[in-house]
This record gives C-alpha cells, sequence and structure tokens, in this order.
C-alpha cells in the first residue's frame, strides 16, 4: 500500500467492512462445502470441550481450544453451526486485523489494500476452505500467535508510554500468545522468537520493557489457569504445561516420533471416502530411501532423538538433503485441498500449477524487494519467522498439509497484498531469459520431486495419475501391475 494514496471518507470503518465480507463469504463457503460430521482430531476437539473445568478430561492436548468451543457450545448449541461462527470469526478477525498489524505494523485504511487483502483471502479460501470447516488445531494455533504478534506490534506505536492501552496490549498478547502454544504446543518456539524481538526492541528503555514484559507474561499466566486446574485435577500438578506424553502414555517423546516417520515418510494424508476405490484410512507415502537408511542403522521408534537425526545428516548429507527436500516440496503443494480426502484420484495439476506459480511470484518479490532495499525492518523480518518457524519444524516429521498453513497465510499476504508487481514486472523483463530458463528448470524438477512423493504411497498406487482408470496397484505379493 502506497502511503501517498488517496484515502475515502470511509477508511476508518474499511477493515470493518472487510471483517463483514469475510465472515458472511466464510459462512456461504460453508454452505456449499455442506460438511456437517467431524472426524479423527476435529472429532476429538468438538467433543471433549467441558465448560467445567473440573469434569474436563485428561486430555493429551491443551484445554483451552476445547474450553473455548465449550463456552459457544453452551450458549449456540453443538450443532455444525455453531463452528462454523467461531471459524468465520477466527478467519474474518485474522485476515481483517491481525495479518496487517503482524506483517506491516499498521491496519487496513485505503481501498485498495482492503481490495489486496480480499484477494489474499479468496486464494486462501480457495486452497484451504475445507480446512476452515473442521475444529482443528492448526488454524486455530495461527489466528493465536499472529494476534498476539499484531498486539505487540501496536505496542511499537505507543511511544513507549505505560498506559492502560499499552498494558491492555501486553496482557491480551501475552494471553493470545499461550494460546498458541496450549492449542499445539510446536508454537512454543514462535511465542519464544516473539518475545525476543519484543525485549530487544525495547532493550533502550528498561523501565517500559520490564513493564510490558512483565504484563505479557501476566497475560499468559492468566490464561493459562484452565490448563492448571485440569492438570491439578487429572495429575496433580499445578503447571501451565500441556502434559502430552504423560497423559497420552508414550513410552517416548511424540516430537522424537516425528521425526522418526519424517525421515521415512515425506507426506501423510487421512481418506474418508469410497472404500471401494481406496481401501486404507491412512495414505502413507513412503520414501525408500529414508527407511533403509534407518534399516542399515538399527535405528527404531522408541530410542530416537534429535541426535539420532543429526548423525544420520553427517553420515548421509546427499540422502538427507534428498529426503528433506522431497518433504519441502509436497508440503508447497496442496494438490488434493481437502483435509480428509474423499477421492483419491481427483486433478491435481490445477492446483499444484497454481500453487508453484505463488511460489515463484513471491520468491521474485523477495529478490526485487532486496535490491530495491525494501527489507528494512528488521522486526517484521523477525515476526515473520516466527510466525512460519513451526511450520517449518513440523516439515520435518510426517508431515500432513495443513502443517504448512501459517507459512502459506504469510505467502499469501505478501503476495496479494505487499508485491509491488510494476517492480516485479520491470525486474522480469530486464532478465526475460533468464527468469525464463530458471522458472522452466524450476518447475521440471518440482513436478519430477512431487511426483516421486506421490508415486510412493504404502499401498503402491501411482498417484501423480490424476484418474481412476490409469492408476494402478503394486500389490504386495510381488504383482507389478504390467
Amino acid at each position: 500500500m502506497h502511503m501517498d494514496e488517496k484515502r475515502t471518507p470511509t477508511y476508518k470503518y474499511i477493515k470493518w467492512i472487510l471483517f463483514g465480507i469475510i465472515f458472511f463469504s466464510c459462512l456461504l463457503y460453508s454452505i456449499y462445502a455442506n460438511i456437517n460430521v467431524f472426524c479423527f482430531d476435529a472429532e476429538y476437539y468438538w467433543g471433549i470441550g467441558n465448560v467445567d473445568l473440573m469434569s474436563f478430561p485428561a486430555t493429551f492436548r491443551g484445554c483451552i481450544f476445547p474450553w473455548i468451543l465449550a463456552l459457544f457450545k453452551t450458549v449456540f448449541g453443538d450443532g455444525v453451526w455453531t463452528w462454523r461462527i467461531i471459524s468465520a470469526l477466527f478467519v474474518s478477525s485474522l485476515f481483517a486485523f491481525a495479518l496487517p498489524y503482524a506483517l506491516e505494523g499498521k491496519s487496513i485504511d485505503t481501498k485498495k489494500s482492503a481490495f489486496r487483502e480480499l484477494i489474499a483471502f479468496i486464494v486462501f479460501i480457495f486452497f484451504w476452505g475445507d480446512l476452515i470447516q473442521y475444529p482443528l488445531s492448526d488454524m486455530v494455533s495461527c489466528v493465536f500467535l499472529i494476534s498476539g504478534i499484531a498486539l505487540l506490534r501496536g505496542i511499537f506505536n505507543s511511544e513507549k508510554k505505560i498506559n492502560c492501552g499499552s498494558i491492555i496490549k501486553a496482557l491480551a498478547g501475552g494471553a493470545m500468545f499461550y494460546a498458541a502454544y496450549n492449542t499445539r504446543v510446536v508454537f512454543l518456539f514462535g511465542v519464544i522468537v516473539s518475545l525476543v524481538v519484543f525485549v530487544f526492541h525495547f532493550i533502550y528503555d528498561k523501565r517500559f520493557d520490564i513493564a510490558m514484559t512483565a504484563a505479557i507474561l501476566i497475560g499468559g499466566l492468566i490464561l493459562s489457569i484452565p490448563q492448571c486446574i485440569v492438570n491439578w485435577n487429572n495429575l496433580g500438578h499445578v503447571s501451565p504445561k500441556v502434559f502430552t506424553e504423560q497423559v497420552y502414555g508414550y513410552q517416548h517423546s511424540l516430537q522424537n516420533q516425528q521425526l522418526f516417520w519424517g525421515v521415512s515418510m515425506p507426506r501423510y494424508e487421512t481418506y474418508i471416502g469410497d472404500r471401494d476405490k481406496y481401501e486404507h484410512l491412512g495414505v502413507y507415502f513412503d520414501d525408500p530411501v529414508g527407511e533403509e537408511l534407518l534399516d542399515r542403522e538399527g535405528l527404531v521408534v522408541d530410542e530416537f532423538g534429535v541426535k539420532d537425526l543429526v548423525k544420520l545428516f553427517f553420515k548421509y548429507p546427499l540422502d538427507m538433503i534428498s529426503i528433506y527436500t522431497k518433504h519441502f516440496v509436497s508440503l508447497m503443494s496442496p494438490g488434493w485441498r481437502e483435509m480428509f480426502l474423499t477421492d483419491m484420484y481427483v486433478n491435481k495439476g490445477i492446483s499444484i500449477v497454481i500453487s508453484f506459480l505463488i511460489w515463484c511470484v513471491a520468491a521474485l518479490g523477495l529478490i526485487v524487494a532486496h535490491l530495491n532495499k525494501a527489507c528494512k525492518d528488521k522486526c517484521t523480518v523477525a515476526f515473520v519467522l516466527a510466525i512460519i518457524l513451526p511450520g517449518l519444524m513440523q516439515a520435518f516429521g510426517a508431515a500432513e498439509i495443513r502443517f504448512f498453513i501459517a507459512v502459506y497465510l504469510v505467502i499469501y499476504y505478501f503476495v496479494f497484498k505487499m508485491v509491488d508487481y510494476g517492480d516485479i514486472y520491470s525486474f522480469f523483463r530486464g532478465n526475460a531469459l533468464t527468469m525464463s530458463v530458471a522458472i522452466i528448470l524450476a518447475f521440471a524438477l518440482w513436478v519430477s520431486v512431487l511426483g516421486d512423493v506421490l508415486s510412493f504411497n504404502r499401498d503402491r498406487i501411482l498417484l501423480i495419475n490424476d484418474n481412476e482408470q490409469t492408476a494402478y496397484r503394486m500389490l504386495e505379493n510381488g504383482e507389478s501391475g504390467e
């Protein structure tokens, strides 16, 4: 957005208009999607909540999200429309308020910026409209984290004055950060980065820095009270921690289990469609190279840890780079656009090509911004890292596409809200041959790597072929499918 853009008489309210448009668009999309039954993790979150914290069950996940769901269900009932309203509130608040402040440090205040933000939302709903139909932790924890960062950036504009406004923002920011961690534990790393950025931003004003940091921590502690009550009631601990392994009964760290799976599994999906067409609930995409490394080193899940992963990197660097290249290419390719697959053989080509082009524009935008020295705000860069860090960390496990949602939110905002397409056009025109060759080669490599991932699912169905008639199976009894 250009600061010299002429503001209309309604600029003060345009973010609220945008909020309303996105809110009702989400509700309309939910009617189109027509998802009326929750399953697996979504069913778990929807069913576990209880307003009475003393009756809250021992859950291996944080209680804040299901508790919030329970509060809404108490008021609006436990029908699917209750979640649709909650989801629409989350998404509209994210795009109309949180994302602009978190990534640019200012609110939507012109028609042009609102229109570009709306385009970003439309692209998001195209790829991720199915995700927001389910009460899952991925999107919710993103909203909490980004909202916390937006509140902190609001404090940046407070002129270092300790007043009611700055204290309320700090308390609310701390609550949002705790909610992000509690909803999905891996977001703790994003919270830590955000707090470090905040502390160092005000390092030369120690009085203000200490006061605001204390308020942030107090806000987090206040929101942690429900988790403390649940932990005391079920485990005998007064602690804000989410006791994952202790409650679930893991004999090993859940994070280490994910890392172990990640060596041999670049992608995982869940299938809920017609079992006559595909008979398995879990869709496991194997990596023969990773499986061979684990077998060669005699590594098993109960004894696997970060140190073992590091050893594998040093001992087999090229193989490990190959393994995780597949992870990232796979996560950068939404493909099905469904959270729970109903059609294994739906045409994925359009989604993959559009996604590839978006990544290309993002790359060009970053190159041009660097050449123009437009990335001067180090705090923005650090906050972006805080937002995407949980997704990047989860990429090393048995990755599901929804784990990368925070990365996609940042990319969509950058490409459709912040990028100057005039500068990109000028840069591309001046380097047309080089950039064309680079994009063609990148696309060829992209398709090759993604094809390798999709062709090695555990049932040996060649999923890169996008219609049911050409798919074939290589059965476990050795039948080749020829």
